[in-house]
């Protein structure tokens, strides 16, 4: 069965494959006595390990069914598909459930996009609220500013293909900045205004609150559990196109008491069960915007021209050193069909090198008469 896979996988993609094992570990918390729900999601995380550690990223597929392990395949983004997993071992310890699993993988020698060396920058504004009345709840007003910020935080310290320019402070309204012909013009406004490349916008969908049935003198029985569910939406800066959207969602315990004012800035907050599912979502996020961002070149924009000198919307937050040589684009605008503004590029044959870089912004000579007169603020730069 092995040989067979392997030679499926070469006819449809001409590609080397070779299987092997690989063990993992996963835990997970059983909630209300659901062991079987614990158990899908430690065998799911220990999963997402060993694809993570084998040069992979996990797709989320159904691994098991009401706690018993199925044969579907699992499939891992570019360079690992799952032939097979075996549970190996179960440990119930309080409260917490450990599985160590056997994972056949199947390794395709792919060949990986290769990255520019760049970082973008991803402006992160105030996390905005679909039902903001969920917030009375532990009073947590100040919930949709905390969590931009750990956000920030987390892409800060460990994301390999961003850096975040921080807005938490403000909240983006997109109906607000739509052109009248329908188009959304907030990307392109933001990063015109801020140097930045991709928006992303964070949205928290539901944070409800499912009570127990029964309480003693206003104390639970059991924590009632609350949903933590959030929509991530990447804009690009230029188009103003959405690139990338998910949603992820990780009910938890809520551990405070029914009237208790909790605030959210707190470690007290972060370092509860509902908080720390909270950062296991952020900790996911980098991973898949990284994810995305990995095989799109980063697009630079002219901020300013003055005869053959250019300035660049990158610097050396972006990874931009003195020296660099960058190809020039030009960006049309043209009408379609009906009538909503469209960017086209146009290649030319127009390099530059980087003459000095500051944080977010480089400059760079043109060589030419000619080829000065061709460039316009907004052209795009890609780096050779």
């Amino acid at each position: 069965m092995k040989s067979l896979v392997c030679l499926l996988t070469l006819l449809s993609l001409s590609l080397p494959c070779q299987a092997y094992w690989v063990e993992a570990t996963g835990e997970a918390k059983i909630i209300n006595g659901d062991s079987d729900n614990a158990r899908e999601v430690a065998v799911k995380n220990a999963v997402r390990m060993a694809l993570l550690q084998n040069g992979g990223k996990f797709q989320a597929s159904q691994t098991t069914n009401k706690g018993q392990l199925t044969d579907q395949a699992l499939t891992l983004s570019a360079a690992n598909n799952i032939s097979s997993i075996q549970l190996l071992n179960e440990q119930k310890q309080g409260n917490r459930l450990t599985v160590t699993v056997k994972i056949d993988l199947l390794h395709q020698d792919q060949e990986k996009c290769s990255n520019d060396g760049l970082k973008a920058a991803i402006l992160i504004p105030r996390t905005t609220i679909r039902d903001r009345s969920q917030l009375r709840y532990g009073r947590l007003e100040q919930l949709p500013t905390a969590f931009s910020e750990h956000l920030v935080n987390a892409l800060q310290q460990n994301s390999a293909l961003s850096v975040p320019v921080s807005l938490v402070n403000q909240e983006v309204n997109i109906p607000a900045l739509t052109n009248s012909d329908g188009g959304f013009r907030a990307p392109t406004l933001i990063s015109e205004m801020t140097d930045s490349q991709y928006l992303l916008i964070p949205e928290l969908t539901d944070i409800s609150v499912a009570e127990p049935t029964s309480a003693i003198l206003g104390l639970w029985q059991h924590a009632p559990i609350r949903q933590f569910q959030l929509k991530l939406t990447l804009y690009h800066g230029i188009s103003g196109e959405i690139v990338w959207q998910h949603e992820y969602s990780q009910p938890s315990e809520w551990e405070f008491a029914k009237t208790a004012m909790v605030n959210p800035t707190s470690s007290e907050f972060w370092q509860s069960e509902y908080g720390e599912s909270a950062e296991q979502i952020i900790t996911e996020a980098v991973r898949d915007i990284d994810e995305t961002l990995s095989c799109r070149p980063l697009l630079a924009q002219i901020i300013a021209l003055n005869d053959s000198q250019i300035v660049l919307n990158i610097g050396r937050k972006n990874g931009v050193k003195k020296g660099d040589k960058f190809k020039i684009v030009l960006q049309h605008n043209i009408m379609d069909q009906i009538s909503k503004t469209r960017a086209i590029a146009v290649a030319t044959t127009v390099d530059v090198e980087i003459a000095q870089t500051s944080e977010s912004t480089s400059t760079a000579m043109l060589n030419g008469e000619s080829a000065a007169r061709s460039i316009q603020v907004n052209d795009i730069a890609l780096k050779n």
